[in-house]
């Protein structure tokens, strides 16, 4: 199994409100700037969200693509963007945090199941909505992305 890449150069603070399109659009790039991802993944992961939405609950939305964009991740990595003002996911859900993934072979579920475990702590969630530190965040991700 391959390592999940967590990098300091991959977590957005304090970014300008959009809308969820565009939030899901500018990680979906910034993974493909990260070379993580191939062209296309974007696209499926828009897909994947008009299917079923990726919206976790206490303000966090997981983007990913659909199974069959496997072929285009490059490598297993995450990439955070924090929106203080909120995005609205639908049905009244506005999501603070938006953390997309990308992930080869079992990385993809052993990611998504990091984050939920993490996220359960509201410690960690008050910092993941509140801080202003790349540092903070990333410290905490890089304990626990694994």
């Amino acid at each position: 199994m391959s390592k999940i890449s967590v990098e300091k150069e991959n977590i957005f603070l304090n970014l300008s409100k959009v809308t969820k399109e565009e939030a899901i659009r500018m990680a979906g790039n910034k993974l493909l700037e990260a070379g993580y991802v191939a062209d296309g993944y974007v696209e499926s992961m828009l897909y994947r969200e008009n299917i079923m939405s990726t919206y976790m609950g206490s303000g966090v939305a997981l983007p990913h693509g659909d199974r069959e964009s496997e072929q285009l991740i490059i490598e297993s990595g995450i990439v955070f963007l924090q929106f203080k003002e909120g995005i609205d996911f639908g049905d009244g859900n506005i999501a603070e945090i938006v953390i997309a993934s990308s992930g080869k072979g079992n990385n993809h579920l052993k990611i998504l199941a990091s984050l939920a475990t993490l996220l359960k702590r509201d410690e960690i969630l008050n910092t993941f909505t509140s801080s202003n530190s790349v540092d903070e965040i990333y410290e905490i991700l890089r304990n626990n992305i694994k």
